[in-house]
């Protein structure tokens, strides 16, 4: 219990630091790069455990120019980006003339990339993207993500470990119970009403209403993000996506829900509000 607390102070303190010291806020690309590359690992490794092959190389390399992307023009470039990647797999295979398990090797690769790759790129999208009237909104459109998902995912436990009684999805995750789930939904949305009511530049680029219903898709979308990452282990045969981290098994595990939420956030503010 000691060493889980420990690991999720640790990687708290390195996503939050660029968000309350504006000196360092440029850093926020690179802390993203570091776990999101790790997680990227565990993803290929994943795929790797049903005998599919997958470079991890050729992955990062399309996950560095997402986040590069994101960070020089917030993701214009994004598509053409993974066009290529998908002619680069493809083409790749042509040249050596291997058509072995073409289709679901080139479709995994794509998968693990995405799921993990395109989420990095997109949290440093958010990140960086001016508010009303050029304010600076971006560090706390991500606070707002955090508190959102990581206050409901704490809601679940508590009231599942306590209270639980009917399971929530017994064949991908036997633990979680309809219980968790419904606290989560209701805190994650409690969350996203105070962080909207306390934080001006959110609240203004926001606003309430429109906080509320980005707070409500969030918290639909991070248990599913974390069941999704659940089928993912099991197709593998895997229950932790690695044993990196004491307490709570690899980076995967940890930023499931996150991979899900940030993409739906951005989402939300690319097709609702600008």
């Amino acid at each position: 219990m000691i060493a889980r607390t420990l690991w999720a102070v640790a990687m708290l303190l390195l996503f939050l630091t660029p968000l309350v010291v504006p000196a360092v806020r440029d850093f926020f690309p690179a802390v993203v790069l570091a776990f999101g590359l790790l997680a990227l690992h565990e993803a290929v490794a994943l795929s790797r455990r049903r005998d599919l092959r997958i470079s991890y190389l050729l992955s990062a390399a399309c996950a560095v120019l997402l986040v590069t992307d994101a960070r020089l023009t917030l993701l214009a470039n994004g598509l053409v980006i993974v066009a290529l990647y998908m002619i680069v797999l493809l083409g790749d295979r042509v040249w050596r003339a291997d058509y072995r398990n073409v289709a679901a090797e080139v479709g995994a690769a794509l998968l693990a990339t995405l799921y993990v790759g395109l989420a990095m790129a997109v949290a440093v999208a958010l990140m960086f993207m001016p508010g009303a009237a050029g304010e600076s909104v971006g560090r706390w459109q991500i606070v707002f993500l955090i508190a959102v998902v990581f206050t409901g995912d704490s809601a679940a436990y508590v009231v599942g470990s306590r209270w639980g009684k009917r399971r929530f999805a017994p064949v991908l995750s036997p633990k979680k119970s309809l219980e968790g789930a419904v606290a989560s939904v209701v805190v994650s949305i409690l969350a996203a009403a105070v962080c909207a009511a306390a934080i001006g530049p959110l609240r203004r680029f926001y606003g309430v209403p429109h906080a509320l219903a980005i707070g409500a898709l969030l918290a639909l979308a991070a248990p599913i993000g974390d069941l999704a990452e659940s089928a993912l282990k099991r197709d593998a045969g895997e229950k932790d996506s690695s044993h990196l981290i004491a307490g709570h098994g690899g980076f995967l595990d940890v930023f499931d829900a996150l991979l899900f939420c940030v993409p739906i956030q951005y989402a939300y503010v690319q097709l609702v509000l600008i």
